[in-house]
C-alpha cells in the first residue's frame, strides 16, 4: 500500500508538466507558473485524505486556474495604483512615459514600503479600497466610520505613499 507521500510524488511527476504548459497559455513568466503551482501543490498536501478526491485532474486545474487569475487580477490592480500614483491619475501613460521594468519594480518596492509606513487604520482602509476593491461605502460600514473619515483616510494615505516615493527617487 502507498504512503500518502509516494502517491503525492507520482501526482506531481504525473500532473506538473501538463499544469505547467496549461499555466503558460495566462503567462509567459516561469517564475509566476512555477510559484502558482507550488501553491497549488501545496494547497493539494494540506487536504488530509487528498487520495481520495474524485476528480483529481479537475481539482488540480480549476486551484491552478482559480491561482493565475487571482494573480493576474492582483498585479492589474497594482500596476493601475503604481500608475495613479506615479501620474496623480488612472489614465495610461504615453510610451515616451511608460517605465522600464527595473523602474516599476523600484516604484512597487517603494509602494509597498510606503504603505506599510502608515498608520494602522490607514493602511487598512488603503488596502480594503485598492486591493480589495471595496467602495469607501462598503470599507465605512464595516470599519464603522463615516464615509466622510474614510475618504480623509485616503486622502493622507495617498498623499503621505505619493511623499514617501518622492523622497526616495529623490536620493537616487
Amino acid at each position: 500500500m502507498k504512503t500518502q507521500k509516494q502517491s503525492f510524488g507520482e501526482i506531481y511527476q504525473r500532473f506538473f508538466p501538463e499544469l505547467f504548459v496549461f499555466l503558460h497559455g495566462y503567462t509567459s513568466s516561469r517564475h509566476e507558473i512555477e510559484d502558482i503551482l507550488q501553491d497549488t501543490f501545496l494547497k493539494l498536501l494540506s487536504i488530509k485524505d487528498f487520495d481520495k478526491i474524485q476528480n483529481l485532474r479537475g481539482f488540480l486545474y480549476f486551484s491552478a486556474r482559480n491561482a493565475m487569475l487571482n494573480r493576474l487580477r492582483d498585479n492589474r490592480n497594482r500596476e493601475r495604483l503604481l500608475r495613479e500614483m506615479y501620474t496623480g491619475t488612472g489614465e495610461e501613460l504615453t510610451p515616451e512615459e511608460e517605465m522600464s521594468e527595473e523602474e516599476v519594480r523600484l516604484l512597487m518596492r517603494y509602494t509597498d514600503e510606503a504603505v506599510e509606513a502608515l498608520p494602522e487604520q490607514c493602511r487598512e482602509i488603503f488596502r480594503m479600497a485598492k486591493r480589495d476593491g471595496k467602495s469607501y461605502a462598503d470599507i465605512a460600514i464595516e470599519k464603522q466610520l463615516s464615509i466622510k473619515t474614510v475618504e480623509t483616510q485616503m486622502g493622507r494615505a495617498l498623499q503621505k505613499i505619493r511623499s514617501f516615493i518622492k523622497e526616495k527617487l529623490g536620493k537616487l
